[in-house]
Parts: structure tokens; sequence; C-alpha cells
């Protein structure tokens, strides 16, 4: 994914100037700038993490045994992790002495076309931390129902600007000092319906609008991430559905299928 950073002094955050080490560049890969654009573009080779077959079963003449058919693909980025500053004090979890630090992690996948005459209806992505303190303190996006939904502020200190909003300030009482960050999202497509803030098993469910069939293609969604401070890694796994129909004849017929999970997805927190 090539995140488009519309951002004075661009350069300055991805390229070292020189004599500096690598860990400082790093250091200044992982900052997150004033103002991310989250462009949703097709992966580059080296930017998949995994592709996995989008698999139904049919039945074999003389009824021994299913046969498994292809009927599309999926693939799954790898992630990128900016570092954040802590919330404001009354926005803190009480536990009993847990010291946190948030992350926001960026997860781009592509739903590729299906095979001729397939359609997609739903699709949904799910991301599953090891770790069960480990939690979504906030998704993106979490609900788009049309294109004129508008720009919302998170708790953490960042705005985030999606299609049809333009970029707001902080909410009063509500942000961290460093609420001057924004997220943008470009070209996102109703419905996607965002679950599972506060835990560790989260997921963004994507389906057409107005009984449109779901367009395949590239995406990306966000979470704001709370981990304890002692954690310096985490492998998530990413889990797919997928509802799609199969056109038989002259009629569209539901075709139950499955995805295979994606394993040790890498989350670089250090």
């Amino acid at each position: 994914m090539r995140a488009a950073v519309a951002l004075a002094g661009l350069l300055a955050v991805w390229i070292g100037s020189e004599g500096e080490t690598m860990a400082e560049e790093l250091d200044k890969t992982r900052t997150m700038p004033p103002v991310l654009v989250l462009d949703p573009e097709p992966l580059a080779p080296d930017e998949v993490f995994a592709t996995v077959d989008i698999v139904s079963k049919q039945g074999r003449l003389g009824g021994e045994g299913d046969l498994p058919v292809r009927e599309g693909r999926a693939s799954v980025g790898k992630p990128r992790v900016y570092d954040l500053p802590e919330p404001t004090a009354h926005l803190q979890p009480l536990s009993q002495g847990e010291r946190w630090r948030y992350y926001l992690a960026v997860f781009p996948f592509t739903l590729h076309p299906p095979l001729h005459g397939r359609r997609f209806l739903e699709m949904t992505f799910t991301v599953v931390l090891p770790d069960s303190r480990a939690t979504a303190f906030q998704l993106w996006p979490d609900r788009i129902v049309s294109e004129e939904d508008v720009t919302k502020s998170s708790d953490i200190g960042l705005t985030v600007s999606l299609p049809g909003g333009k970029a707001g300030g902080p909410v009063d009482g509500e942000l961290s000092a460093n609420a001057k960050q924004i997220v943008k999202f470009t070209r996102l497509r109703p419905v996607i319906t965002a679950f599972g803030n506060g835990q560790s098993r989260f997921y963004w469910r994507y389906t057409g609008s107005s009984g449109v069939p779901l367009d395949p293609g590239d995406r990306l969604t966000a979470a704001v991430l709370q981990v304890p401070a002692d954690v310096e890694r985490l492998d998530a796994t990413v889990e797919w559905s997928v509802d799609l129909e199969r056109r038989v004849f002259d009629q569209w017929r539901n075709i139950p299928a499955t995805l295979e999970n994606v394993q040790q997805l890498p989350l670089p927190l250090r």
C-alpha cells in the first residue's frame, strides 16, 4: 500500500538525512505525520503478505466426496504501524497498574475480481490479536453508509477525515495535546461497518449498497491499538468470510465459500 502523505516536508519523514543511522530512519517512518492520507492502491508484489483462494465445494459425479472449486482470491498486505501519543488522563483505562502504549495500525487488503459468472455480496475482514490485553481502542472506518459521511474526531488525538467531509478541529476536552494529526481516508465505498472496539478480535464488514453487489478492489482499514507497554511485537491472525453468488443458467444462487486464515501477520511495535 502506498499511503500518500499530504504534508509539507514529506520527504523528511521517509528519507533520513546523510549520516543518520538506520534506526533513526526507522523511527521517522514510525512517526505519524500531521496529515496521513490513506488512499487504497493496488498492492505491489513486495507489499503482499499473503494471498489466499476463495474456495467452494462442488459435488462430484457419482457422489464420491466434494471437489474444491476456486471462486476468487483475496490478498492481505503488510501492515504499517505508527507510534501515537497517550490520550488524556481521564481516558486512560483503569487497570491494576498496567501501562499502555498506543499505535495506529493500517491494514491494506485486496478482494480480487471473482471468476466469470460470480459476484460478491458481502465480505468480512477480521483481525485477531494474540494477547488479550491488546485491544482496539478505536476502529476506522467505523460506519460508512453513504458518501456524505463527515469528518470524525478520535479520543487519541487524531481527526479522521472521510469522503464527503472536511478535516475539522478536535473535540474540546476529549483529545490529547497532539490533536492536530489527521488521518484522511479516500475513495471509501459504502456500506462499511466496524465491530469490536475494546476487544482483541475486531472486524470490518463490507456490503453493497441498495442491493448492489459488493465491488472487488483494494481497501484500507485502520485501528488505534492499546497495547501493554511491555509488549514489543504482535503477530496477528487475519480471518475472512465471503458471501458470494454464482450464476446458474438464468438465476443467481448463493454458494458457501471459505478462505484460509492468514497466520503470523507481523505488527512490529518497536
